[in-house]
């Protein structure tokens, strides 16, 4: 069995998460330790493992 996973991380701004994401084909499922207080302006971290057709995404602050 071959894993058929493909990752990407990248960088953006908290406020653009919801852009991102749309951007992204197939279902989303979200996990990460982003703080309530994290501002819009802020820089977070998105790791993106695909697999199976669905995104798994873990988000964390800097």
């Amino acid at each position: 069995m071959t894993d058929k996973s493909e990752h990407m991380n990248t960088v953006l701004k908290a406020g653009n998460l919801s852009e991102f994401i749309n951007g992204l084909s197939g279902p989303i499922s979200l996990c990460g330790p982003v703080s309530d207080d994290t501002k819009d302006h802020q820089l977070i971290h998105v790791h993106v493992e695909k697999s199976d057709g669905v995104n798994h995404l873990n988000i964390s602050n800097f």
